[in-house]
């Protein structure tokens, strides 16, 4: 368990690589500086600038690789974004594996275990994004046939989990919209029913409005919090503005 200390550190450090890593720090404002999307990440090309820096911070306090790593790793699974930034993060991921080699979780096998957990707990983001993942993992793992073979194994159970949740999500969706049709349907026959009129026999005013009047019964139940107006008695009023009715 952290003390105090320590909680307070993580905090510090967490609070610096929100800044690090925010456009301008590690990653150029200009787009034109920025590595553009290949088959494979390389280190940043601005990393003899900031080396001395973050070599400074590691030696002074032995977490800021983590946190960093950390940082890098989950704005590449989050959805959004630039992909010009998230490449040059990523080249970033791969300066810390070469800079801080004996950190366990600056290694290749610790950073694809981070990117891993990672994955398993986020969408991963667009088309893009996704790419780009794989092409960070088979870089960092292009040296080591045993972890590739592992990586490739869990990238496919976990696109299979994913892939899974994207079809729920649309299942319930779809049970969602037919849900609302089927009510709407409910409602439209409700009208016709109790007024005997379609609503092709509705008018249109000048402004646009349809005339209710004569087709919607005041006795009908619509539900609690809800009052059905009349054009007499309804008066517009913008979004964001209180308006006292008199309507019961």
């Amino acid at each position: 368990m952290e003390d105090e200390g320590d909680s307070q550190e993580t905090w510090a450090l967490d609070q610096l690589c929100d800044v690090l890593l925010a456009k301008g720090g590690l990653v150029p404002v200009s787009k034109k500086k920025r590595p553009k999307p290949d088959n494979k990440v390389e280190s940043p090309p601005n990393q003899a600038v900031w080396t001395p820096l973050l070599t400074h911070l590691a030696s002074h306090h032995p977490t800021f690789p983590n946190r960093l790593v950390q940082g890098i790793l989950s704005i590449l699974c989050e959805v959004g974004g630039y992909i010009s930034y998230k490449w040059s993060l990523a080249g970033w991921i791969i300066w810390a594996a070469d800079t801080w080699e004996d950190n366990p979780d600056c290694t290749p096998e610790g950073l694809v275990k981070l990117l891993m957990e990672l994955l398993g707990t986020n969408e991963g983001g667009d088309e893009n994004d996704r790419a780009l993942i794989k092409i960070l993992l088979r870089t960092l793992t292009s040296d080591d046939p045993i972890l590739k073979a592992k990586t490739k194994l869990l990238m496919k159970a976990i696109e299979s989990q994913s892939e899974a949740a994207r079809s729920q999500t649309e299942s319930s969706a779809a049970d969602v919209v037919a849900e609302m049709a089927g009510r709407l349907t409910h409602l439209q026959d409700e009208l016709k029913k109790r007024s005997g009129a379609g609503t092709d026999d509705v008018e249109i005013s000048e402004e646009g409005a349809q005339s209710m009047e004569g087709i919607l019964p005041t006795d009908l139940d619509i539900g609690p919090g809800w009052t059905l107006l009349t054009e007499e008695n309804w008066k517009p009023c913008p979004i964001g503005v209180f308006y006292t009715t008199s309507v019961n």
